[in-house]
């Protein structure tokens, strides 16, 4: 079983909090917050990486956290949003336009930059994609990403503050203005959906200053109408929702989301870091989510990964195995040191031992054939994740195996980007000899695009061999 859970890393000037929630998303299972001393990072760019390190570690340990996965959200203020729009293009066309355009906005070339995109809006009238881009300095990132991976964990998908709150205060398409007001600085952002139009960072903690920027930002952006204003953070009086409603004109409703079992002062404090959490870590290619981990340090961190899945699993069907086989041996020899005290046969068939000994023997039988079927179908796990992986057609992504080994099932979750790629990635499982009876449920097909799917098959290599049986000759 192979599942994309992870940790979520939240990265602040002054604090670095730790977040995760349960595999159903709706309890805290873990959630801590750490000082980071003056110094370690300076305008958003880290001074002091060994320290970090360490911070983190020692996190991980007072924590007890056994899980090495882990998401990041770095500082707002060191990377760039900006919305976009292009004619519809294809996958290649759309990135080598976006990556051309993205020179008008960005400070230095694109050479040193780190970038994804993400369509969030298609004009119906024009069929023009509008298309959110997020950039980072590659030295920045790449400074975030080594302090977690010297720690000894490995990243998965790496975002900002405002894609974050964006999410977690996603409601309907009409502007929106969020503010969410942290210890460490008040972030900004003026929304569309999902669709993040303009970001801004106000260092201040003074409530007139945080309303002001925000007013400039509102102002600045004339086009997109805010409906309403989405209030959040920590040390919020009911004098700041008044001041603020009054300065914008329109209703403010408190940052919250229900899915969530969290009393409203610890979810203020950890919304960023929980909203994260509802993000599934999908390939950074995916045109619908943004990730700024490049594709070849996720393609590396995503393989250890694996590996350590693997050897995990190997580990733990080898102490099965060999708790089974030593206790077969024991009961052997046992059994063998019994019958050569009845003698023959003939000597103990009407005493009852002997029928003792056929009973024995035939338990033992039973074990032999069951270690001896585990040890078949459990030897090939990776093999078989393997072989699925090799059938995996474009736009389709898996993040859940589950291998039943006694009924020979394999049944795996995971995303598709249209119907059309879901239904090539079953023919080529169809296509396959060792695959059969795939079941793909009619309900994965309704939507047109991004389509959370299950689907499960028989694998026919799993299926019961003959075993060798301890034989008693008479």
């Amino acid at each position: 079983m192979f599942r994309k859970e992870f940790v979520s890393i939240e990265f602040g000037s002054k604090y670095l909090k730790i977040f995760k929630l349960d595999s159903g998303k709706k309890k805290p299972v873990k959630m801590a917050k750490y000082e980071i001393p003056a110094g370690y990072i300076v305008n958003y760019r880290i001074q002091k990486p060994n320290e970090l390190t360490l911070i983190l570690k020692k996190a991980w340990k007072e924590q007890k956290i056994k899980e090495k996965s882990v998401g990041i959200v770095i500082p707002e203020f060191s990377t760039y949003t900006k919305v976009l729009t292009l004619p519809r293009l294809s996958r290649s066309e759309l990135d080598e336009a976006i990556r051309w355009q993205s020179q008008d906005f960005l400070p230095v070339g694109g050479s040193v930059m780190i970038m994804d995109w993400q369509i969030i809006n298609e004009d119906k009238d024009t069929l023009d994609y509008q298309i959110l881009v997020a950039a980072i300095e590659k030295s920045v990132l790449s400074s975030y990403v080594e302090v977690v991976s010297k720690a000894g964990l490995l990243p998965l998908v790496v975002e900002t503050p405002s894609l974050s709150l964006t999410r977690i205060s996603d409601g309907d398409d009409t502007g929106k203005l969020v503010i969410y007001v942290s210890s460490d600085e008040t972030i900004i952002v003026l929304a569309e959906g999902k669709k993040i139009v303009a970001s801004s960072v106000a260092s201040s903690t003074s409530q007139n200053e945080i309303i002001q920027s925000a007013l400039r930002v509102v102002n600045h952006y004339k086009a997109t109408k805010i409906t309403r204003v989405v209030l959040g953070g920590v040390n919020l009086s009911q004098d700041f929702f008044n001041n603020v409603a009054n300065s914008f004109k329109v209703k403010v409703f408190p940052l919250e989301y229900k899915g969530v079992s969290l009393d409203s002062g610890k979810f203020q404090e950890y919304a960023i870091a929980l909203s994260l959490q509802l993000k599934n870590p999908e390939q950074p290619s995916d045109e619908y989510s943004i990730n700024l981990l490049p594709p070849v340090w996720e393609k590396h961190y995503r393989s250890r990964l694996q590996s350590i899945q693997y050897w995990t699993l190997s580990l733990i069907i080898s102490i099965f195995i060999w708790s089974y086989f030593i206790s077969v041996v024991g009961v052997y020899f046992a059994l063998s040191m019994k019958a050569e005290s009845l003698g023959s046969l003939q000597n103990v068939a009407k005493t009852g031992e002997a029928e003792a000994v056929f009973t024995n023997i035939k338990d033992i039988n039973n074990i032999i054939t069951k270690v001896s079927l585990i040890g078949d179908k459990t030897k090939q796990p990776q093999e078989l994740i393997n072989k699925i992986e090799s059938r995996k057609v474009g736009g389709i992504s898996i993040n859940y195996y589950d291998i039943n080994f006694d009924k020979s099932v394999v049944s795996v979750r995971g995303r598709a980007s249209d119907r059309g790629a879901l239904l090539a990635f079953k023919q080529s499982l169809e296509e396959d000899a060792d695959f059969s009876e795939i079941d793909l449920p009619v309900s994965s097909l309704v939507n047109q695009t991004d389509i959370e799917f299950d689907l499960s098959f028989g694998y026919l290599p799993m299926k019961e061999k003959e075993s060798q049986k301890i034989k008693l000759d008479i």
